[in-house]
C-alpha cells in the first residue's frame, strides 16, 4: 500500500513539473498562438533593479519574432530604450516598446516590450546558462538573470512553445492575404502568357 502511494505521489509531482501548465495554447486554422504564463527573474546584485523581473512570452505561428513583455521595477523613473541580452560568447541590443511607466509605491514600474527574432530565441533555446537581460545601457542598468536550475526548467517550457508553434504551423491555411496574392500572380502569370 506505501509502494502504491508513492508511485501516485511521483505521477503527480511529474505532472506538476510539466512544462505545458505554463503554457495557453489556442489554435485556429490559420495561425497558432502560444502564451508562457508569467514568470519572475531574478535581479542581478548591483543593478538599478528593486525587485525580480515578472514577464511573460507569446509566439505567434505567423510572427517572425517573440514578443517578451516584462515589468522592471527601479527606484526612479528610467528611460529604457534597449535590452542588451548576453548569452554565452554573444551579445544581441534589441530595442523596447515602452507600454507604460508608473508609480509602485516608492519604485517606479517600466511595462516593455521586446520583439526577440525567432533565430535569436532559437539560439537561446540551446544555452546551457541563463541569457542575461539588462534594460538600458547604464553600468547600474536594471540586470535579471535566471539560475541554472531555474534556467533549465524555463528552458524546456521555451522549447515546448516553440515545439507546438512548428507542429501547427505545417496544419494551417494560409491566411486570406498570402490567398489573394497567389491569385493575383497567377493571374498576372496568365497574361503574361497569353499576351494580354
Amino acid at each position: 500500500m506505501a509502494i502504491l502511494f508513492l508511485v501516485l505521489c511521483l505521477i503527480a509531482d511529474c505532472r506538476a513539473s510539466s512544462p505545458a501548465k505554463n503554457l495557453i495554447i489556442k489554435s485556429m486554422p490559420d495561425v497558432t498562438v502560444v502564451f508562457v504564463n508569467p514568470a519572475s527573474m531574478p535581479k542581478v546584485e548591483g543593478s538599478e533593479a528593486k525587485k525580480d523581473m515578472s514577464y511573460d512570452l507569446t509566439l505567434d505561428s505567423r510572427s517572425d519574432s517573440v514578443s517578451f513583455t516584462a515589468s522592471v521595477l527601479t527606484a526612479s523613473p528610467t528611460v529604457i530604450d534597449m535590452v542588451q541580452i548576453t548569452y554565452g560568447d554573444s551579445c544581441v541590443s534589441l530595442p523596447v516598446e515602452k507600454i507604460f511607466i508608473e508609480p509602485e509605491g516608492s519604485a517606479w514600474q517600466s511595462r516593455l516590450r521586446v520583439y526577440i527574432p525567432k533565430d535569436l530565441f532559437n539560439n537561446l533555446l540551446y544555452c546551457e546558462y541563463s541569457p542575461t537581460f539588462t534594460w538600458g545601457a547604464d553600468a547600474s542598468a536594471p540586470m535579471f538573470r535566471h539560475k541554472t536550475d531555474k534556467w533549465l526548467s524555463v528552458r524546456q517550457t521555451f522549447r515546448l512553445a516553440d515545439e507546438v508553434i512548428g507542429r501547427n504551423k505545417v496544419y494551417e491555411r494560409p491566411s486570406k492575404n498570402i490567398l489573394n496574392d497567389i491569385e493575383n500572380d497567377i493571374e498576372q502569370g496568365m497574361e503574361e502568357f497569353l499576351g494580354l
